[in-house]
């Protein structure tokens, strides 16, 4: 679970969704995630598992004034909404 996840799966799961792995991108994700609140990475996993999540309608609707920074190498984002 995400509450409980060993390293090794959380170093696993880093490395498919970078575009360009590396040591040190890796072990900066696996800090992060380890610094994270592990009931905070439950609740999230569970919003996120039991409904339809659309980040871009979300914020669109919000109507809140917001900026978008990513990297260009970003794996996991898709400006061409």
């Amino acid at each position: 679970t995400a509450e409980s996840a060993e390293d090794i799966d959380v170093k696993n799961y880093a490395t498919y969704v970078m575009l360009q792995p590396n040591e040190k991108r890796i072990s900066m994700f696996v800090d992060n995630w380890q610094n994270t609140d592990p009931a905070f990475r439950k609740r999230l996993s569970k919003v996120l598992a039991e409904n339809d999540y659309f980040e871009v309608e979300n914020l669109k609707k919000s109507k809140i004034p917001i900026a978008l920074v990513y990297g260009n190498e970003e794996a996991s984002v898709k400006p061409l909404y």
